[in-house]
């Protein structure tokens, strides 16, 4: 998810960096398995998980059995591809936090869109032990902010049976492995001011408040924060972390 107020930036200069981005080497290849990647990040159960990268296109081609979405525990609506796996998860973990927060709620074309944009690039975890189903996704895109080559986390989700093994930290280290490739200056991503247990878990990542957030405060350890209750219209933070100095 993203969403902020500011303008965003001209298409021809967002265009120009978007090329070079794309055109500039990278450690993932479009539906292979990360292993290079792989072999120098802390994993958990390293032979049991695999990470394979998709663009948008590559989802709705790709069919997933039906028992692999049964096995992980998210009600099917009938569309038996990654993509279709992908809505299921999101509207399953997020839909009440999207209706919760001031302005948002949820929409199944808008996610849809967000996740069929050119633009759109998918880190996803299949479980080797279970028929290779899919367990966890990130979608990321390359973007500019403030005039600098950035990279954008639109959705960390983890299906409820497979949550609590390390594989949403696992996905974040691939994330910042591949800004750091890319040359790129920080990672962005959006959290509800809600959903505490992402905040403590992005603060424990190190991430913190962006500046272009529009509620500004202090995260504990605990991921609480330090605004009161007439602060939070906005309902959702932007949070960042340093890649490039």
């Amino acid at each position: 998810m993203k969403k902020t107020g500011r303008k965003r930036p001209r298409r021809g200069a967002f265009q120009t960096v978007q090329n070079a981005l794309n055109s500039s080497s990278l450690s993932l290849s479009p539906c292979d398995d990360d292993t290079r990647l792989s072999d120098r990040l802390s994993i958990p159960n390293k032979s049991f998980f695999v990470v394979r990268y998709y663009t948008s296109t590559q989802l709705v081609e790709t069919s997933v059995p039906e028992e692999s979405l049964q096995d992980a525990g998210v009600p099917l609506a009938g569309e038996m591809t990654l993509l279709g796996w992908m809505l299921d998860l999101t509207r399953t973990n997020m839909k009440s936090m999207y209706e919760a927060c001031p302005g948002w709620g949820w929409d199944d074309t808008g996610k849809r869109a967000e996740f069929e944009h050119q633009d759109a690039r998918f880190l996803v975890v299949f479980d080797m032990k279970k028929n290779q189903t899919p367990v966890a996704f990130a979608h990321i895109r390359f973007e500019v902010e403030e005039g600098l080559p950035i990279l954008y986390v639109y959705e960390l989700q983890v299906c409820t049976s497979s949550q609590g093994c390390g594989l949403g930290t696992w996905l974040m280290q691939h994330v910042q492995a591949i800004a750091k490739d890319r040359k790129l200056t920080r990672i962005m991503l959006t959290v509800f001011c809600s959903n505490t247990n992402a905040i403590n878990f992005y603060r424990n990542l190190e991430y913190t408040v962006d500046p272009s957030s529009p509620i500004q405060a202090e995260i504990d350890a605990q991921g609480r924060t330090t605004f009161g209750t007439e602060e939070t219209e906005e309902g959702y933070f932007i949070l960042s972390k340093k890649v490039l100095p």
